[in-house]
């Protein structure tokens, strides 16, 4: 039972910890291109390429040393393999991968949305009065994402400041909502052991 609990605390560390790297990533990344007009989409794929070799040695890495084959449903080695492949082939074909790069950049902000709508549910289920914004603030996020998806722009330089306003925008909304999140589950649990506590004591 405490090897379970561990592993819940674990897993749900490493998935916030991914969200706020992401959210920085895509703050910075944002930022990067609309300072410096001339950055080519093929300089961060590279960047992207090595991220993504690495993110799988080291994946595979922590399955064998936190000895994972030995739990049910741990996928370590499995996403690091799948990481190193990808990153293989993002530099075989850099000029393809490159010429995506705003849709793949939609994708991500489409994706890292629904996180965001799924933290304003959890937070409605904490009984939180403040999620209807955060909930408003996401599903903004996720129209956006759809819109740099379908492209309805007539030039290309509009979407791409488009794209890069709303890659700043989801970054930080994302770093707000989540640490917002983090800290209203933590007050809910140290309410609940108190009265857990007191219960006990009476």
């Amino acid at each position: 039972m405490k090897d379970k609990h561990t592993k819940e605390v674990y897993d749900s560390r490493s998935s916030t910890i991914m969200v706020y790297l992401t959210a920085v990533l895509f703050v910075a990344l944002g930022i990067a291109f609309l300072a410096i007009p001339n950055l080519a989409a093929e300089q961060f794929c590279y960047l992207l390429a090595g991220g993504l070799i690495l993110l799988g040695i080291l994946r595979i890495g922590e399955y064998f040393i936190r000895e994972s084959y030995k739990n049910v449903n741990q996928y370590g080695f499995s996403v690091g393999a799948f990481a190193i492949i990808l990153g293989v082939c993002v530099i075989i074909r850099i000029q393809q991968f490159a010429n995506i790069f705003n849709l793949c950049l939609g994708i991500g902000i489409l994706l890292t949305s629904i996180i965001k709508v799924q933290h304003a549910m959890d937070l409605h289920a904490l009984g939180d009065r403040n999620f209807p914004v955060f909930l408003g603030l996401a599903l903004v996020m996720v129209i956006c994402a759809a819109v740099i998806l379908v492209n309805p722009f007539s030039e290309e330089t509009r979407r791409d400041h488009f794209t890069y306003i709303i890659l700043i925008a989801d970054g930080g909304l994302s770093l707000i909502s989540t640490t917002y999140l983090v800290l209203k589950t933590r007050k809910t649990k140290e309410a609940l052991f108190l009265e857990e506590d007191q219960e006990e004591q009476e």
